[in-house]
């Protein structure tokens, strides 16, 4: 759930954003796993 509101954050293009956005992707990914990635961009049903 998490990763789509950082891809809705990435979407904006607003640089500070985007950095902060990437920083915690990174721990999350770290945190979660590859699967978490795939979830949210194969979840069709629940869209934010």
């Amino acid at each position: 759930m998490w990763c789509r509101y950082l891809y809705r954050g990435l979407s904006t293009g607003d640089r500070p954003t985007c950095d902060q956005c990437l920083k915690i992707h990174e721990k999350l990914t770290e945190k979660a796993g590859l699967g978490c990635i795939l979830r949210s961009l194969a979840d069709t049903v629940n869209t934010v």
